[in-house]
């Protein structure tokens, strides 16, 4: 599930078409793209087979954040450009941990603006 301060969009199950749905509706989407991408240690693995010439993308890492990015792809968003490019603009990350439940990540955008994007237990976010 991903929260949006709103609502709750279902990212699997039997309900993904529907959280597709509700997600492609969502105002904020791209930022909810971002925090997941620049929060995430998932990283993507390119494979081209060697008959056909053909490209393949797999999501390795953590299986939650993988199955978010997964539901990002199946939404037709453009994650594994993102996700090619994110270190790049990542300013400085303090780790996800099991005494902060919780992990930040700033981002430069543009020449002078810094988003700063956290994931992790709601009750430890909003502390």
């Amino acid at each position: 599930m991903l929260y949006t301060g709103e609502k709750v969009i279902n990212v699997a199950g039997s309900e993904l078409a529907q959280g597709i749905t509700e997600f492609k509706k969502h105002g904020n989407r791209q930022v909810l793209v971002d925090s997941v991408i620049y929060n995430s240690s998932a990283h993507i693995e390119v494979d081209t087979d060697k008959e056909t010439g053909k490209t393949s993308h797999e999501v390795k890492g953590n299986v939650t954040e993988a199955g978010i990015i997964n539901f990002f792809v199946e939404a037709e968003e453009n994650v594994y450009q993102k996700m090619a490019g994110r270190s790049a603009e990542t300013l400085w990350t303090i780790p996800f941990n099991s005494l902060r439940k919780r992990q930040t990540t700033a981002v430069k955008l543009g020449e002078n603006h810094v988003r700063v994007y956290v994931k992790g237990a709601p009750e430890f976010v909003l502390e």
